[in-house]
């Protein structure tokens, strides 16, 4: 759909399998800005340590 991912926002729902693939790739492609929605905060600092970047900010919505 986009092109370029650098400069949007990117919501990932979830934290399951595919958002850990899709997580993986937006590092690798460098995006900044990313969010994820997940019933677990949990969940969510564990995808936040496998994104490798202590000083990436992650917004973590506990949701549900």
């Amino acid at each position: 759909i986009f092109k370029e991912l650098i400069g949007k926002n990117i919501l990932l729902i979830g934290a399951g399998e595919m958002v850990e693939t899709i997580l993986e790739h937006l590092v690798q492609k460098k995006i900044q800005s990313f969010t994820i929605a997940n019933r677990s905060q949990e969940s969510v600092l564990q995808l936040q340590e496998l994104a490798g970047k202590p000083d990436r900010i992650l917004r973590r919505r506990g949701v549900g």
